[in-house]
């Protein structure tokens, strides 16, 4: 291979470079914000009221969505629980409960609440603690961050008016 065949695959090895670079600085901000939202969700486990629930049966609930020209309808599976908050007895059925793993039907279940808000917290791994919604926001704050980042790099290696 002669020096100038080399010299033409530099600019090819520099963008897979710039590539990595961005994955690693996504994966870290990743890795940032989860921290975050496990600490955020450990302070309001640490303030909320634990009580015990009891899985009386599940409940269907549906989510529609529009898209386009398709509507779509999705099932959602959610348990009923039954529990008390200052001597009053409920029993609920939310959405938001259902989803992966439900618990099963007579298994006691942990719920979290505040005195401000209206209903309780279902204290499972994906219903409270990593949520789609979560996720959702990590990876938009995730690759927002990665191209403000990248974006200021640039701005600051090639300043306005010099050729890169």
């Amino acid at each position: 291979m002669s020096f100038t065949q080399t010299l033409n695959i530099i600019p090819a090895l520099t963008g897979i470079c710039y590539f990595y670079s961005m994955k690693k600085v996504f994966f870290y901000t990743l890795v940032v914000l989860i921290a975050i939202n496990f600490i955020y969700k450990g302070v309001r486990y640490v303030a909320y009221h634990k009580i015990t629930g009891t899985v009386t049966g599940f409940e269907e609930h549906y989510s529609i969505s529009h898209n386009a020209n398709k509507t779509t309808e999705t099932k959602i599976v959610a348990p009923i629980i039954r529990y008390s908050i200052n001597g009053v007895s409920y029993e609920d059925s939310l959405g938001k409960w259902g989803g992966l793993f439900p618990p099963d039907k007579g298994s006691k279940v942990t719920l979290l609440y505040n005195d401000d808000t209206e209903l309780p917290e279902l204290n499972k791994f994906f219903q409270y603690w990593f949520t789609l919604t979560d996720v959702l926001i990590m990876f938009g704050l995730g690759v927002a961050f990665t191209a403000a980042y990248f974006t200021i790099k640039d701005k600051q290696k090639n300043p306005e008016g010099t050729t890169p």
